[in-house]
């Protein structure tokens, strides 16, 4: 298990509260697009817990980890600050694109490196970024169920020079 930072997850809040920017209402065309300042961060596979009680039993546990939660709410926030929440959540298929763009790794930061966002390949996972916010959609009451997208590209980049870490979202009504 990866160490977590204390500054990972009160700088996400601090983005959270202070600089949510670049968010934009449903626009003539039916989408809504809003800005999430901060590290993206992926949701934790639940695991299990066994511990032995005596006299041969045992008793299990399931336990969710936490590490995502700062950036979930940092999801939650831009989306409230954005002003994009309907009266009802979206129901009906529904199209979910979303970008993540991380911090770039000093490796990547040298004079001869593209100045342009870069692919991100390795972890975090797509399923496990996508999955934190579909969790987060659902519980501020944007969507209905985490299961009505059925369409949409999930995107991970490294970010150009001088951008900061973010993710934006872009969802729609499905069309065919």
């Amino acid at each position: 298990m990866s160490k977590r930072r204390a500054s990972d997850s009160i700088g996400v809040l601090d983005l959270a509260r202070d600089e949510v920017r670049d968010v934009s209402r449903a626009t003539s065309d039916g989408v809504i697009r809003f800005r999430v300042y901060g590290q993206p961060r992926a949701q934790p596979k639940a695991r299990a817990l066994a511990r032995h009680v005596g006299g041969g039993r045992v008793v299990g546990r399931m336990v969710n980890p936490t590490s995502a939660e700062a950036w979930k709410m940092a999801i939650a926030a831009a989306a409230r600050a954005s002003g994009v929440i309907p009266p009802e959540p979206l129901d009906g298929p529904l199209r979910l694109d979303l970008t993540f763009v991380f911090a770039r790794p000093a490796r990547l930061k040298r004079k001869k490196d593209p100045d342009h966002r870069l692919p991100h390949w390795g972890d975090p996972d797509r399923d496990n970024l996508d999955r934190a916010v579909l969790n987060t959609l659902v519980a501020v009451g944007l969507i209905i169920d985490d299961n009505r997208p059925c369409a949409g590209e999930i995107q991970k980049w490294f970010a150009a020079k001088n951008e900061p870490p973010s993710l934006e979202i872009a969802l729609s009504r499905w069309t065919p």
